[in-house]
């Protein structure tokens, strides 16, 4: 399943954090491992071995920030979703670690000063940073398993070790008010990070919301230009072939326009030259045809020629109905009289004047 942006930022901050981490521990290990090294001889490490367990815990550490690193960049670069449970068990190592330097403080020194250590602030560093999981949930439960180890590392350190043999220690310090506090102090902040986290959160929202909204916006635009385009493109070609067709009839009019008045100037040649009365009839049927045909012509020319036809514009022309139609019969008068058909006409005085060349194209067709 593919990544929200929302999500992305998530594995993000979780990125962030353990190179965070990482980079402190790397360098805590270090620094550590060169005192420890540098300032006490070989042979009391060897007969000590417990001041070894720090370098090597701490080595750890850094080994399993450098593990969960590479884990979220997996999950970055496949597009995946971090599971939720595996935020909560980072969260629960990352608090256990503080509390395995503190146990081991106990064991080595004064428990009253391992309890007070700076190790403890460790807590508030892990809290502090669970912030950059953007889950309030997590912060809380980071807050509350440091306020339960905390208080659990005081009863074992006030209950299970000779503190009460120690000189010096102050009655208040070796009671158990003071870590109580302390752990509540741990519970508080994993609240008040989780809030802060909260509205941090709400806004993040708000901005990828807004972010996806402008999106869509660009993305209906850019569809809007494109079809927009598109359809330019579709009208360009759709007048390109219509200029194309258009020249083409107007070539064929001129075309066909040609031979007919040639056949038109023979037709009265030839009515001159006959002297049969039958054969004259013929010869002037044949020029009357081929006049026809070249006013149709030249009417498919004028109309083919217009860019545009605007009824509006159209030019009217008063003609004679009868003529018309007379016309039209003696262009089909050939026709009729080879197949011994008798044509007439009957035309009502009533009708009105119209366009002579559209009424002729009416009536023969």
């Amino acid at each position: 399943m593919a990544q929200s942006g929302w999500e992305v930022e998530t594995l993000k901050a979780a990125k962030l954090r353990a190179t965070i981490l990482m980079t402190v521990f790397f360098l805590i290990t270090c620094v550590w491992t060169f005192v420890v090294f540098y300032f006490f001889r070989i042979d009391f490490l060897l007969e000590k071995s417990l001041f070894l367990f720090l370098p090597m815990y701490l080595m750890g550490t850094t080994l399993y920030f450098v593990i969960y690193r590479y884990v979220v960049c997996q999950y970055i670069a496949k597009q995946k979703k971090l599971p939720r449970f595996f935020s909560y068990f980072n969260a629960f190592i990352e608090i256990n670690i503080p509390t395995g330097v503190i146990l081991f403080a106990t064991t080595v020194q004064n428990p009253i000063d391992a309890l007070l250590m700076p190790p403890v602030l460790v807590y508030f560093l892990f809290i502090i940073l669970s912030a950059l999981t953007l889950d309030e949930w997590i912060c809380r439960f980071t807050g509350l398993i440091a306020a339960l180890e905390y208080w659990g590392l005081s009863y074992y350190a006030l209950h299970y070790t000779n503190i009460r043999d120690i000189e010096h220690v102050d009655y208040y310090l070796a009671s158990g008010v003071i870590y109580m506090s302390r752990g509540f102090i741990f519970l508080v902040g994993g609240i008040m990070t989780g809030f802060v986290t909260s509205q941090i959160k709400k806004h993040l929202f708000a901005f990828f919301a807004a972010q996806k909204a402008r999106d869509e916006a660009v993305r209906d635009t850019t569809e809007q230009k494109r079809l927009k385009e598109q359809l330019h493109k579709k009208n360009q070609e759709l007048e390109r072939q219509n200029r194309l067709k258009t020249e083409f009839l107007a070539n064929m009019s001129h075309d066909i326009r040609t031979p007919l008045t040639g056949v038109v100037g023979l037709s009265k040649l030839l009515e001159e030259q006959v002297n049969d009365a039958g054969q004259k009839q013929y010869v002037q049927w044949l020029g009357q045809s081929g006049k026809q045909l070249l006013t149709l012509l030249n009417a498919i020319l004028a109309t083919v020629s217009e860019d545009e036809v605007d009824e509006s514009q159209l030019k009217e022309e008063a003609f004679s109905l009868k003529q018309i139609i007379q016309e039209i019969i003696d262009l089909e008068l050939p026709s009729t009289v080879t197949k011994g058909i008798d044509l007439k006409a009957d035309i009502d005085a009533k009708i009105p004047a119209c366009s002579a060349t559209r009424a002729k194209f009416a009536v023969f067709y």
